[in-house]
């Protein structure tokens, strides 16, 4: 390998290039962005390099010599080759600074949100997270304020075409009570059933309350509220210890003392979906979405298998 031949000749690929394509120097010059004193300084170099001419006159013009004509073909793969490569640098510039922001609902910060980020990690180490684990609304603010990518969330019918909404899975509510309520030993119950309990529930602004309320409008009642958390495991200690009843999703086994009671209500199940900005489709986006996708189907999978359990008291904490 000749290297000084190879150093003379790869700053001036385009140029030679050019020429075939033009055979003609100024516009060949023009053509790359080169002034044309400069490029008739870069071929007398060139030739002197390689040991030959790169043009020979033609009447007023020029054209290639035969050797230089053996040679472009060989340019244009060189150049192809670098432009591939530039491309190789650029998209990995752009993977190491990969960060995509996520707002969740509460209830998925236990399994649903860990398992897809160590199913993106397992197929793409490179790519970093900004979690903001929040209330339902705040998880749309986020989204609409373009301080996250994604925002996962329940029950979300998009209004414009900013929004790419992915279905997740459907999780049916159920009524957690303790087994001391004179309701805990039905099979199942409608939200008018509980018309006379006292309710323990969340927030206004949170997913679950969303639903509960939505619920109790359909029947034209209004829920009797006893407390109002911030914290499904707070609203499960607090039904636990007797001081009301709660519609939460069924997630596992009830609180110690406690039961599940299935409602019969058409809708009593609430649908989790990713809701991902236009703008923010990035191939990382779609990796993370990809992943929620997958997740879902195995937590989907998991809700129906309780919603279908059998009913017994357990002894472990709602998730």
């Amino acid at each position: 390998m000749n290297r000084d031949r190879m150093r003379a000749l790869l700053p001036h690929l385009q140029l030679l290039a050019a020429l075939a394509d033009e055979e003609h120097l100024t516009r060949a010059a023009e053509g790359i962005g080169m002034p044309q004193p400069a490029a008739s300084r870069a071929l007398k170099t060139l030739s002197q390099r390689l040991g030959g001419q790169i043009t020979t006159p033609v009447g007023r013009g020029i054209e290639l010599s035969p050797p230089a004509r053996a040679l472009v073909p060989f340019a244009r793969i060189a150049l192809r080759s670098l432009e591939d490569g530039l491309r190789a640098w650029d998209e990995a510039l752009e993977r190491a600074s990969w960060t995509v922001g996520i707002s969740f609902q509460n209830s998925l910060g236990e399994r649903v949100i860990p398992a897809m980020i160590r199913e993106v990690r397992e197929a793409d180490p490179s790519i970093r997270f900004n979690l903001h684990q929040a209330p339902r609304q705040h998880c749309l603010d986020l989204i609409a304020d373009g301080r996250v990518d994604i925002a996962v969330v329940s029950d979300f019918l998009p209004t414009s075409a900013e929004y790419i909404v992915h279905p997740l899975f459907a999780q049916p509510l159920a009524v957690l009570m303790p087994v001391s309520n004179a309701l805990a030993t039905r099979s199942r119950l409608h939200v008018v059933d509980l018309a006379d309990e006292q309710f323990v529930t969340l927030k206004q602004g949170f997913g679950i309350r969303r639903s509960v309320d939505a619920l109790f409008a359909a029947c034209g009642l209004e829920p009797t509220l006893a407390f109002e958390g911030e914290d499904l495991r707070t609203v499960a200690g607090l039904v636990a210890a007797g001081l009301g009843v709660s519609i939460v999703p069924r997630d596992g086994n009830p609180p110690d003392g406690c039961v599940w009671v299935p409602l019969a209500d058409t809708l009593a199940q609430r649908h989790m979906v990713a809701v991902v900005r236009t703008a923010s489709a990035s191939p990382a986006v779609q990796i993370v979405a990809d992943a929620l996708s997958a997740v879902a189907s195995d937590h989907g999978a998991a809700a129906r298998r309780d919603a279908s359990a059998p009913l017994q008291p357990g002894a472990v904490t709602l998730g």
